[in-house]
This record gives structure tokens, C-alpha cells and sequence, in this order.
């Protein structure tokens, strides 16, 4: 069966893999509205709190990093649906737990499974997406982003009800192991080994080039950077409201919730601006612009033999050429690998194309730079021109590097000039 072509199973599967973040989101979001009530319940500090929210994260960095690899060993629907029903079962224990170890012990074994599933239903959706064939990865986040409002919702209205922590883990964690089911009838048949690495790469194959990779390394961090600020608002929002602010188990449970409901918003919106703007263009087009300020005419008629002498780092243009930065020669020879993947048999001459220039022999449009660009262009373009004069003071490396003449050069240099 090709699953290219049977839309139902694909969308059978895009379902499970929603239904799998749907959970993750809920049983997430249920037991941080509940942590004030298990805090209450142990008697716990805020320092001693911190020690058990510890466990629970070390426990998720020890499911993503050692048993996430699973996925790829025996295929990711045959992890994450298990991880999904203990999901559902360890969401349950730290609401009974007598003491702190036992807390710790408990908030481990279910960061454990978290981070597991979490890896296992990512490798899951990315299978789905390649099959759907355009980007829908951002609106499988936008659901467990729903999924947090929902199960901080459901212990708001727990709570608000007079009822336990352990009354609302176990309704939410029955409703997370009937969606696991659901899930597993459905999910995307996956074979082991289908995002391994390549045997013809042994270096990358044994970790070593990934992990040296810069690249990785700064994504690591932005992630952890905005985890971070997740993270927070996880654990301690409700905690914040309900002692500090003297707000009720019920209200402090809506902060997670709207927390959510935000992040929902961000994301709905993830795969709909890939999908419109491509997400290399972007960087290619603002990179040459905020580099060597060209024109916004200059950059839209930009043609593929203006990078004829690009080995060399020289752009051709009809007044001038221009001698590349290295991050813009490196970053213009990916978008040239991009646009030959995306438009094999394009037949329009310029560099950067859209969906709609890519079948005729027009460059883009204006509106389509404006939209691309942080800023207004000119603006751009004169911050450049300041700041080149401002570190240079010459005004006929200007005249080279910009296109200017030699009078409106010497405008940007003269206030920088010593005077006698």
C-alpha cells in the first residue's frame, strides 16, 4: 500500500499523532494545576518542592537522551504507544505518595516515561508529515499546547469542586490511556530504523560529527532557552498564585492554562507561514540585504548568473561587484541547493523565486520583500551604510562595496572624518 497516496490512512494517522500530543499536553497540564494540592498534601518547602520537580526533569533528560533511541531501533509507534499508556498510569502515584523519596521516585519514573514519549511521538509525527508531503509539525504542537489548557482546565474545575489531586489524576489519566488506544489503531505503520543514520556516514553514524555540530549545538540552546521559560510556568505558576497571591487551587490552576492558550496561538500559525514563505529564503534574501545593503530592486532581479563567479565570492551586478561576506557566499550556495530541490525544472531566470514566479519569468514582488524583511529595506540598507562608514571612514569603499556615488558617499563619511 502506498501511503503517499491513501489519504485515509494518512489521515488516520495524522489523528493518532494529534491524539499522542493531545495526551502529552493533558496529562502535563493536569498535574501542574494539581502541584499546589501535593505540596499541601506532603508539607512540602519550596526548596524541598524543587528537589521532587528536579527529579521529574532528570528523569525526562534521561528518557530522551537513553530510551528515546528506541524509536529508532524498533520504529516509533512501537515506543510511544506503551509510553502512552504508562503515561496515563504514572500520572496517578505522585497524588498517593506518603512522603518526599516516594515523591521523587515517583515524579522520576513518570519524567522518565515523558521524555520517552515525547522523542517517540516526534520521530512519529516527522514519518507523518514526510508522508503528507508539506509541513504540519507546528499544528501537532498547537494540539499538546490544547492539550495543557485542557488538563490544567480539568484540574481547575477538580479543584474548584472541593476534590483531590488524586480524583483528578485519575480521571485524566483513564481519559490519556483511552486516547493511547485510539491512538494505536491508528498510528502510522513504522519500521525500525526508518530515521537511522546512514551506514555511509560512520562518523555521524557513531554520534561523534552530530554532536560536534555548532549548528546542533546553538538549536540545543535556543530550545533550552525557551524551555526554560515553559518550564517555569509549569511548575511554579500555580504555586506562585495559589501561596503568594492568595488565589484558590481553582484560579491558580488558569494560569498554566492560558500559558497554553498562547502558545497554541504561536503555533497555529507555525506551518501556514513555512508553508507561504519557505523557510530559507528568508534567511538567504535579509542576509545579502543586511550584509551588503543592495536595493530592493537589486535583490529581487537578482539572477542565477549574477552568482556566476559565487566560488569566489563575487556577485555581479550591473553596476558593480560585489565581494561576498563568507556567511553570505556559504548561506547563498544552501539556498541554491534549496531552490534546486524545490523547483527542479523552473525555467525563470532569477535567484529567488515563489510558487507563483517559480512557473513564469517575472521576479518576485515587492510586497513579498516587505513581508520577508524585519524592517523597511531602506532602513536597512542606511544602518549599513552608517555603520560601514562609521568603521571604514573611506568614501570610495563605499562608492565599491554600495553602488553610491562619490558625492553621496562623502555625506555618510564626512561626520566620522577627524577635523583639523
Amino acid at each position: 500500500m502506498d501511503l503517499a497516496t491513501d489519504r485515509t490512512t494518512l489521515r488516520r494517522a495524522r489523528t493518532a499523532t494529534c491524539l499522542l500530543f493531545l495526551l502529552f499536553g493533558t496529562a502535563l497540564g493536569a498535574w501542574t494545576s494539581r502541584i499546589p494540592s501535593v505540596k499541601s498534601h506532603l508539607d512540602l518547602s519550596d526548596g524541598l518542592l524543587s528537589l521532587a520537580l528536579l527529579a521529574f526533569a532528570l528523569g525526562a533528560i534521561a528518557g530522551m537522551t537513553a530510551l528515546g533511541r528506541l524509536a529508532d531501533r524498533y520504529g516509533s509507534t512501537r515506543v510511544m504507544v506503551p509510553m502512552a499508556l504508562l503515561e496515563g498510569l504514572l500520572l496517578v502515584p505522585p497524588a498517593y505518595v506518603p512522603d518526599l523519596a516516594a515523591l521523587i521516585l515517583a515524579l522520576f519514573l513518570f519524567g522518565l516515561v515523558h521524555g520517552t514519549l515525547n522523542i517517540a511521538m516526534n520521530a512519529n509525527a516527522l514519518e507523518v508529515q514526510r508522508a503528507w508531503g508539506r509541513p504540519i509539525m507546528s499544528s501537532f504542537h498547537a494540539v499538546y499546547s490544547i492539550g495543557g489548557f485542557l488538563g490544567s482546565a480539568a484540574g481547575g474545575l477538580f479543584a474548584r469542586q472541593g476534590l483531590s489531586a488524586g480524583t483528578t489524576f485519575l480521571s485524566v489519566g483513564a481519559a490519556v490511556i483511552l486516547m493511547a488506544v485510539w491512538a494505536a489503531v491508528w498510528a502510522l505503520p513504522t519500521t525500525p530504523g526508518t530515521v537511522a543514520p546512514r551506514e555511509d556516514t560512520p562518523a555521524e553514524s557513531a554520534g561523534h560529527g552530530v554532536i560536534r555540530s555548532p549548528e546542533l549545538w546553538f538549536l540545543g540552546t535556543l530550545a533550552m532557552c525557551a524551555l526554560v521559560g515553559e518550564g517555569t510556568a509549569a511548575d511554579w505558576s500555580a504555586v506562585y498564585l495559589h501561596e503568594d497571591l492568595g488565589s484558590s487551587p481553582a484560579f491558580a490552576a488558569a494560569a498554566f492554562a492560558t500559558f497554553s492558550i498562547t502558545m497554541t496561538v504561536g503555533r497555529l500559525f507555525g506551518d501556514r507561514l513555512t508553508t507561504r514563505f519557505g523557510p530559507v529564503a528568508l534567511v538567504r534574501a535579509c542576509g545579502v540585504l543586511a550584509f551588503h545593503a543592495l536595493r530592493t530592486t537589486e535583490i529581487r532581479t537578482l539572477t542565477l548568473t549574477d552568482l556566476r563567479d559565487l566560488d569566489h565570492s563575487r556577485l555581479h551586478l550591473p553596476n558593480r561587484t560585489v565581494l561576498l561576506a563568507d556567511p553570505v557566499r556559504i548561506r547563498l550556495l544552501d539556498y541554491l541547493t534549496h531552490r534546486t530541490a524545490t523547483w527542479p525544472r523552473t525555467a525563470t531566470p532569477h535567484l529567488f523565486l515563489t510558487r507563483r514566479t517559480a512557473i513564469s519569468t517575472t521576479p518576485v514582488s515587492r510586497p513579498w520583500l516587505y513581508r520577508h524583511y524585519p524592517s523597511s529595506s531602506h532602513l536597512l540598507r542606511a544602518d549599513r551604510l552608517v555603520d560601514e562608514a562609521q568603521a571604514a571612514g573611506d568614501a570610495r569603499m563605499l562608492c565599491e562595496l554600495f553602488g553610491l556615488t562619490f558625492n553621496a558617499a562623502t555625506r555618510y563619511t564626512r561626520p566620522y572624518q577627524d577635523t583639523p
